[in-house]
């Protein structure tokens, strides 16, 4: 007791002295403090990801993709009603839904490519000339793993099975004007079957909620059966039977969400 109360005057003195070393470490905690929460609310306010890989809870990804679609080994049919040379190439439109829990994302792919960018003249006569071309439908299950996310950029890689439906077009030109009930110009032949696909992609957070991305998918189409095999009353068959090589390049603007 004798020796703290020896030494109680000394250590209240030295405590005064220390006081104001004391409140001004304190107030540039404080204000340390303030300004990393001032600077996360800014950024937080102005919608800018950040700019480090952290771990991200579960989340919802829609995208809405325009792609082209090039299929090497695919001709369309020529005069003559023979395959010819070249390939085929299409544009289709879809969306990729995604759940996404950490790196790995589970989802659905549709698209319909309705517009053909490539025709052949196909049969017909000098006064009624006809073309050849072809339209895509695909829907097929995709999983997706993130090698890269969190920050402004992401990449992945995925993959997808499922669904692919041909719809041979043998349309007549434009020509002239007819009434409805004198039929119609363009006909169709349907064929069902199966795409393998995989590939990687990328994309960059120009908002917290909005996504631009960039998929690149390579694989295949098989169509069983053979070609030929399926007609219309006007001699119009499938043009497709077996397996051609796919490439896809794809341009998207998603929306990301947590949950």
């Amino acid at each position: 007791m004798a020796v703290i109360y020896k030494f109680g005057p000394i250590g209240a003195l030295l405590l005064v002295a220390l006081a104001p070393s004391i409140g001004w470490a304190q107030q540039a905690r404080a204000a340390g403090q303030r300004a990393e929460l001032s600077a996360g609310a800014e950024a937080s306010s102005s919608g800018v990801p950040p700019t480090s890989e952290a771990p991200l809870g579960p989340r919802l990804h829609a995208q809405l993709e325009l792609s082209g679609l090039v299929l090497p080994t695919a001709p369309l049919l020529g005069a003559d009603r023979r395959p010819g040379t070249g390939g085929d190439f299409a544009m289709p439109l879809g969306f990729h839904f995604h759940y996404r829990a950490r790196r790995f994302a589970f989802g659905v792919n549709a698209s319909l490519a309705v517009i053909a960018l490539t025709q052949s003249p196909y049969s017909g006569t000098d006064a009624l000339p006809r073309r050849h071309e072809r339209g895509f439908f695909q829907l097929a299950p995709e999983g997706r793993y993130h090698f890269m996310e969190g920050g402004r950029f992401e990449f992945w890689a995925n993959a997808r099975a499922g669904l692919v439906m041909l719809a041979d077009r043998y349309g007549a030109e434009p020509g002239d004007v007819v009434p409805s009930n004198y039929g119609v110009k363009t006909t169709s032949v349907r064929s069902d079957g199966l795409e393998l696909l995989g590939g990687v992609g990328g994309a960059w957070r120009m908002h917290r909620l909005f996504t631009l991305g960039l998929d690149l998918r390579g694989g295949g189409f098989l169509f069983p059966g053979s070609a030929g095999s399926r007609c219309n009353p006007l001699g119009d068959c499938n043009s497709m039977s077996g397996a051609y090589p796919v490439l896809e390049l794809g341009l998207s603007f998603g929306i990301l969400r947590d949950i």
